[in-house]
């Protein structure tokens, strides 16, 4: 099944044909509208649906979080969202 975030696949184009599946990729780039909290909302969707599966990477270092990459994260000035 392909899922999408903001209108993205997360699934690979050879899943989206039908051929092997791979990893998830979540889309970190910018899209129009897109703030803290809904960067925020996109990654606990995330997390909803791929945080159990065992190829999603969590620092144990780090409390067991998820490590993320925003693309041209400072675009957005007010990241309190992630307080």
């Amino acid at each position: 099944m392909t899922r999408s975030v903001r209108g993205r696949s997360s699934c690979s184009p050879d899943a989206q044909r039908g051929g092997p599946a791979s990893p998830p990729r979540f889309p970190g780039r910018p899209y129009s509208g897109r703030t803290a909290a809904s960067t925020v909302a996109d990654i606990n969707s995330i997390i909803a649906r791929y945080g159990s599966h065992a190829a999603f990477y969590r620092d144990t270092a780090h409390g067991n979080r998820g490590a993320y990459y925003v693309f041209e994260s400072l675009r957005i000035a007010d990241w309190t969202a992630l307080d």
